[in-house]
C-alpha cells in the first residue's frame, strides 16, 4: 500500500467515524426534540425542522397515512394551507417504500415516469422520500425536495431512513394522543349536546343549543342546520354559526349537500370546488350529514371550513351521532307541540267561554271570539252572522283573519249582500241555520249570492258553517273559511266549531238580554240624574245670588270712605307747597286710594245685572283689566304673570262686562291649577278664519293640566274635578256660552304634568 493509499484509507475512515457521528447526533437531537411534546402538529413539526438541519434541501413535507390516504402533516417552505390536505401518492415508488421499508430517492423526478405530482411540486428535480416505519406497518412518508438535479446521495437516504424509524414511534405516539384526546372531547361534545337537547321540550329552544354547542366544542368554522318539514315542502336555513361575519353558506342544492340529501348518509369533500361555494375564496372543505326521522331526510347538517381536508372521519362519527339527537329533538318536538296544541286548544275554548261570560258588549265579544275561533281551529278566517230581528236576513257581527290585523275593504260590501238577500237566497246557509250542525263544503262561483261573494272577493275555497244554537233554534252562525291549498276540514276542526257555535249561541241570547235591561236602567238613571241636577242648579243659583248680592254691598260700603279718603287727599294736595317733604306720600295715598276705587268698580260691574250691551270694544283693554283685577291673588300663591299683548288690534263688538267674565273665569282656573305657584302667560292677536276677521286672547297655564277624559265634559254645567267647596263647575260652561253668543269659539289644549291653554277667539263684526 502506497502513502497515498494509506492517507486516503485513514481519510476514509476519519470520514466514516465523521458520518457515524453525525447520525448518532442527528438521532439524539430527533429523541431529545420530538420527546418533549404529544402534541401532534408540533411533533410533526419538529420532526420536519430537524431533519432540514441535518439533510439540506429546497422544500420538505411530512405525511401521515390515514387508510389509502396520506395527509400533509406539516410542510417546509410550502404553504401552510396544505397542511390538513389528504393526497393519494399511491404508485410505483410508494409501493417500493411499503414492500422495503427503506428510503427511495430520484436524481430527476421530473423524468421519473413513477413519481406522483401533487400541489406546488412542479419545481422538484431531486427527490428523497423515506417510509416511516413502526413494526411492519408503514405510518406516513418523509419527503425532500430539491430544485437540483442529483441534490441527494446515499449518505442523505441513509440518515434520512434513521431519522424517519426516530420520528415515527413519536409520531405514533403523538397521534394515539390525538386520538385518545379528541375521542374524550366528543364525549363531552355528545354529552353536552344531550343535555342540551333533552333539558327543553321546545325545539326551536333545542336545536338553538344542539348546534351552537357543536360550534363550539368542535370548533368547526361554518356550522349550518337546514329544516325540511315535509316531502313537499322548501328546504329553510334553521341555524347558522361562522367565525366571519357576513359568511354566506355553501348552496345546498348542488354538490355535497345535494348528494348528501339524496344518499341518505354522509358525504365529505376535502377540497371543494369554486362553483359550488358561496364565498369559494375562502370555503375549501365540506362534511354534510342528513337527519333522518321515520326513514326519511329532514334535515342537514352542513359543517364548512377555510382549510382543504379539514374533517376527519372521526367528524363524521360525532356529527351523524348528532343528527341522531337532532332527530330525537325533533320526534320530541312533535309530541310536545302535539299536547300543546292539544292545550291550546281546550285553553282557548276555556277562553273563549271566559270572555262570553265575562263581557256583555256583544261586538267586542263576537270579535273577541272570532279571532279565539281562527287561533284553536287553525283556518284562515271566521265570520259570525246573526239572524236579524225580522228573521229575513242576515247582519255580519264580527269578524277576523289569520294573517291580516283589519278586515279587507271587500268585506264593507258583504253587508250589502247580506241586505240585499234574504235567508232562502243562501241555501247552503239557510241548510246550516234549520238543521241546526255544521255544514262543510267547497265555495264555487256557481252557489248563491254569498257563498259566490266569499269565493269572488275573499278567495275562500272552502267554509265550514257551525250554528249559533240557543234552545232548539238558530240565532246565527260562525263562517269559518280557507284558502285554496289548506286541507279539509277535519273531525277535530268541526268539532271545535260546533262547540264554539253552541257557546256563541248563549252568549249572544244573554247579550241581547244585557242589552234591553240595560237600556232600561239607564233610561230611568237618566231620569234621577236630570232631577239631582236640576235641583243642584236652582240651589247653586240662589247662592250665587246671595254672594253676588253680598259682594255689591260690602263694595258699597267700602267705595264710601275710599271716596272720602281721595278726596280729602286732592284737597290737601292743591293747596300744600310743590316742595312739602310730605307731598309724594299723599300721592302714593291719593294713587293706592284710586286703585282700591277702580278694584271695588270693578266688582261692582261684574255683580251688576244688566241686560246684554255689545259695543266696539278695544281686547287689550278689557283682558288687561281682568288680568290686573287678578294679579295680587295671583301673586299671593307665587304665580308669574306674563303679558303679551299685540298693538293695534282691531276692535270687537263685545259685552265688555260678559266678556271681562270670560277672561276672569279662565283666569280663576288657571291660578287654581297652580297652587304651588307656576307661570300664567296671556297672549292677544288678530287671526281670519272663515274669511272673518277676528281677535283672540289666550290663558295658558303650567300647572298639572286635565286628564283626557275630561277634556269633552269641561265645558258642562257643574262637572268640576276640583273637591267640594272648591268651584261650582259653572265658570267653563258660562264662558262658553258667553263666547258663543258672540260668535266665537272657544278651545282648550292640555298636556297632563305640563298645563292647560284656552284660546278665545271673536269676530270683530265691525
Amino acid at each position: 500500500m502506497t502513502f497515498n493509499e494509506l492517507m486516503g484509507a485513514k481519510e476514509f475512515t476519519r470520514w466514516q467515524s465523521e458520518q457515524q457521528r453525525a447520525f448518532i447526533e442527528a438521532q439524539q437531537h430527533m429523541a431529545a426534540t420530538v420527546g418533549a411534546t404529544l402534541e401532534l402538529p408540533e411533533v410533526a413539526a419538529r420532526v420536519l425542522d430537524l431533519t432540514v438541519r441535518f439533510i439540506p434541501c429546497d422544500t420538505a413535507t411530512l405525511f401521515l397515512r390515514y387508510g389509502d390516504e396520506m395527509r400533509v402533516g406539516a410542510v417546509y417552505g410550502l404553504p401552510a394551507e396544505l397542511i390538513g390536505l389528504e393526497l393519494n401518492l399511491g404508485g410505483p415508488l410508494l409501493d417500493e417504500m411499503l414492500t422495503t421499508h427503506a428510503p427511495v430517492w430520484l436524481a430527476d423526478a421530473q423524468a421519473d415516469p413513477g413519481f406522483v405530482r401533487t400541489p406546488h411540486s412542479d419545481h422538484i428535480r431531486g427527490w428523497l422520500a423515506a417510509p416511516l416505519v413502526i413494526g411492519e406497518r408503514v405510518t406516513g412518508q418523509l419527503s425532500l425536495d430539491s430544485a437540483e438535479k442529483d441534490r441527494f446521495s446515499a449518505d442523505d437516504a441513509h440518515l434520512l431512513g434513521l431519522l424517519a424509524r426516530q420520528a415515527a414511534l413519536a409520531l405514533e405516539n403523538a397521534q394515539l394522543y390525538a386520538e385518545a384526546t379528541r375521542r374524550l372531547q366528543h364525549m363531552a361534545i355528545l354529552n353536552e349536546i344531550a343535555s342540551a337537547v333533552v333539558s327543553t321540550p321546545d325545539f326551536d329552544e333545542a336545536v338553538r343549543r344542539l348546534v351552537f354547542a357543536v360550534k363550539q366544542s368542535l370548533n368547526y368554522e361554518i356550522l349550518n342546520l337546514y329544516i325540511r318539514p315535509n316531502e313537499s315542502g322548501d328546504w329553510s336555513l334553521y341555524a347558522s354559526h361562522t367565525n366571519s361575519p357576513g359568511q354566506s353558506p355553501l348552496a345546498w342544492e348542488a354538490g355535497v349537500a345535494a348528494q348528501a340529501v339524496a344518499l341518505g348518509r354522509p358525504v365529505k369533500l376535502d377540497d371543494v370546488p369554486p362553483h359550488e361555494a358561496a364565498n369559494p375564496s375562502e370555503v375549501r372543505s365540506q362534511l354534510c350529514v342528513p337527519v333522518h326521522s321515520d326513514e326519511r331526510v329532514i334535515g342537514l347538517i352542513d359543517a364548512q371550513s377555510h382549510r382543504p381536508a379539514a374533517f376527519t372521519n372521526e367528524d363524521v362519527h360525532v356529527l351523524s351521532i348528532v343528527a341522531g339527537q337532532l332527530a330525537g329533538a325533533l320526534q320530541n318536538a312533535r309530541l310536545y307541540a302535539a299536547e300543546r296544541r292539544r292545550t291550546e286548544e281546550l285553553q282557548a275554548l276555556l277562553d273563549v267561554a271566559e270572555t262570553m261570560s265575562s263581557s256583555l258588549n256583544l261586538p267586542d265579544m263576537l270579535k273577541t271570539a272570532s279571532m279565539r275561533a281562527v287561533q284553536v281551529c287553525r283556518v284562515d278566517t271566521c265570520l259570525v252572522l246573526l239572524v236579524t230581528d225580522d228573521g229575513e236576513h242576515l247582519q255580519l257581527a264580527g269578524s277576523a283573519l289569520a294573517v291580516e290585523p283589519e278586515p279587507p275593504p271587500a268585506w264593507e260590501a258583504l253587508g250589502d249582500v247580506l241586505k240585499q238577500n234574504t235567508l232562502p237566497s243562501f241555501p247552503r246557509t239557510n241548510q246550516a241555520l234549520l238543521a241546526g250542525r255544521p255544514v262543510v263544503f267547497e265555495v264555487n262561483d256557481q252557489a248563491g249570492p254569498l257563498t259566490r261573494f266569499l269565493s269572488t272577493h275573499l278567495q275562500l275555497h272552502r267554509l265550514l258553517l257551525a250554528p249559533l244554537r240557543i234552545s232548539d233554534r238558530s240565532v246565527g252562525l260562525m263562517m269559518l273559511g280557507n284558502y285554496e291549498g289548506r286541507p279539509e276540514f277535519d273531525e277535530r276542526q268541526i268539532n271545535l266549531a260546533a262547540a264554539i257555535g253552541l257557546q256563541l249561541g248563549v252568549a249572544v241570547e244573554n247579550a241581547h238580554l244585557y242589552a234591553r235591561s240595560r237600556e232600561t236602567v239607564r233610561d230611568l238613571s237618566e231620569s234621577i240624574s236630570q232631577l239631582r241636577q236640576m235641583q243642584a242648579q236652582l240651589i247653586q243659583s240662589a247662592k250665587l245670588a246671595a254672594v253676588g248680592q253680598l259682594a255689591a254691598g260690602v263694595a258699597h260700603e267700602i267705595n264710601n270712605p275710599l271716596t272720602t279718603v281721595s278726596g280729602f287727599s286732592e284737597l290737601i294736595l292743591r293747596d300744600l307747597p310743590k316742595d312739602s317733604p310730605i307731598r309724594e306720600d299723599l300721592m302714593l295715598i291719593l294713587r293706592e286710594g284710586q286703585r282700591a276705587r277702580n278694584v271695588v268698580r270693578r266688582l261692582l260691574d261684574f255683580a251688576r245685572q244688566s241686560e246684554p250691551h255689545r259695543d266696539p270694544s278695544d281686547l287689550n283693554e278689557a283682558v288687561a283689566e281682568t288680568v290686573m283685577l287678578m294679579s295680587h291673588n295671583a301673586s299671593n300663591q307665587g304665580i308669574l304673570i306674563s303679558e303679551t299683548y299685540e298693538p293695534d288690534l282691531p276692535w270687537a263688538m263685545l259685552d265688555a262686562n260678559q266678556f271681562k267674565q270670560v277672561v276672569l273665569n279662565l283666569l280663576n282656573n288657571a291660578v287654581q291649577a297652580m297652587p304651588k305657584g307656576g307661570q300664567l302667560t296671556v297672549t292677544t292677536g288678530a287671526e281670519v278664519r272663515e274669511q272673518a276677521q277676528g281677535v283672540w286672547f289666550k290663558v295658558a297655564d303650567t300647572g298639572q293640566g286635565i286628564p283626557p277624559q275630561n277634556l269633552e265634559r269641561i265645558f258642562e254645567p257643574f262637572f268640576t274635578t276640583k273637591p267640594p267647596g272648591v268651584g261650582t263647575g259653572l265658570g267653563l260652561a258660562v264662558s262658553y256660552g258667553i263666547v258663543n253668543e258672540h260668535g266665537g269659539t272657544i278651545e282648550v289644549e292640555s298636556t297632563m304634568g305640563k298645563g292647560t291653554a284656552f284660546t278665545v277667539w271673536i269676530p270683530c263684526n265691525c
